[in-house]
């Protein structure tokens, strides 16, 4: 069986045909088999890209888990009703148990890369909070005229007038 009659027949199947980017991973996935870790900053930034979607359109880390359930089950889907190959039923269950160990592990990386995104986002929320408060601790308080204090107009008068006499 080679990589692209896997392709053919997850491209077949209708649920995929709007999602080509995930097949693109799975593809770079079973080329990647030898040397797993050179595939790591792939699917790490893939987690970033999707840990910016959290904020901006509700992106949430379950979604992993039923893209991996869904992805297996059409891919058991596909293995039954092959016009190519016949396959028994131990086959197509020892089949799903490699695409779930190679979904589930591409699933884990990414959601790896996500909540490092969600953590650098919320480590400099902080830092913008923190920046902000200490930006507010150096503004000098607005006076407020009183008998105590006649206003900075009048402090400013007087300096002048001093300024003068001198």
């Amino acid at each position: 069986m080679t990589l692209y009659y896997w392709k053919d027949l997850l491209e077949k199947a209708r649920q995929f045909q709007p999602s080509a980017p995930p097949l693109q991973v799975l593809e770079s996935g079973i080329n990647s088999l030898d040397d797993l870790k050179a595939f790591h900053p792939i699917l790490d930034n893939l987690g970033r890209r999707h840990g910016k979607l959290e904020s901006s359109s509700g992106f949430r880390l379950y979604y992993w888990s039923v893209f991996l359930e869904c992805s297996i089950h059409h891919v058991r889907l596909a293995l039954l009703s092959s016009k190519v190959d016949r396959w028994n039923n131990t086959d197509v269950d020892n089949v799903v148990i490699l695409w779930r160990y190679l979904i589930s592990g591409i699933c884990e990386r990414i959601k790896r890369g996500y909540l490092t995104n969600i953590a650098d986002r919320s480590m400099l929320d902080v830092q913008a909070e923190a920046a902000s408060k200490v930006r507010l601790s150096v503004i000098p308080p607005i006076l407020q005229p009183s008998a105590k204090n006649p206003g900075p107009q009048y402090i400013i008068k007087v300096i002048l007038i001093r300024r003068d006499l001198l």
